[in-house]
């Protein structure tokens, strides 16, 4: 069998190429720098490659009996930084870089972003009357004996003791009567979130629903 040569790629999954699996498996143990969007959205990851974070990468490729080839070992070599951002889908990109201004810019303008995006998410929040929109949205709440209730536009729709159950019906709820207000989900302890929700529609009733979690309220 011959032996692989050139900067592999990944495959289909969670990174692009090996090289960004090993590396960024070492960012886990501790990053140089991190930063993360609001609510989940994604986290980044600046990690500057010396002599003992390439020795461990290469340990690492080595463990898995995958040695890193020749160009892979040589990409390593001459980077000074490497960026990575993990989407919120798990899904995780990377950029490469063997000059420190640039890698440094980069940051700064990450950085810089997120910091805007939170000025904007505070003015949001100084708009957003949270008491008077959960008064006519779909609101699954914890209830006794490890159980969830939900409601519509006020009226109790049912209790139920799986929370994808729970969705479900209150979703089927909101497509049945055709309004589509916002969702809430209260915790015991009173935190709140705002959830999105998507769904296939099968005999015109949505199944296949998934929630996600787009603001918070402690």
């Amino acid at each position: 069998m011959a032996e692989e040569t050139g900067i592999r790629s990944y495959g289909p999954g969670k990174f692009d190429t090996i090289l960004d699996s090993y590396a960024y498996g070492v960012t886990l143990e501790g990053a140089d720098e991190e930063a993360a969007l609001g609510e989940g959205n994604g986290w980044y990851r600046l990690l500057q490659p010396d002599k003992t974070t390439r020795d461990r990468i290469h340990q690492a490729a080595h463990y898995e009996e995958d040695d890193l080839t020749e160009e892979e070992s040589d990409l390593l070599e001459d980077s000074v930084a490497v960026i990575f951002f993990e989407r919120s889908d798990g899904i995780v990109e990377s950029d490469w870089f063997d000059d420190m201004g640039k890698a440094k810019k980069a940051w700064d303008q990450i950085e810089a972003d997120i910091e805007e995006d939170l000025d904007d998410d505070e003015d949001e929040d100084e708009d957003f009357d949270l008491e008077s929109e959960m008064e006519d949205a779909l609101v699954i709440g914890d209830a006794r004996g490890n159980r969830y209730s939900v409601s519509f536009s006020g009226k109790h729709v049912g209790d139920f003791s799986d929370f994808d159950d729970t969705l479900a019906a209150g979703v089927r709820e909101m497509h049945d009567s055709n309004y589509f207000p916002n969702i809430f989900y209260v915790n015991d302890h009173g935190n709140t979130d705002l959830m999105t929700v998507k769904y296939e529609l099968q005999n015109g009733k949505p199944v296949n629903i998934k929630s996600t979690t787009v603001r918070g309220w402690v």
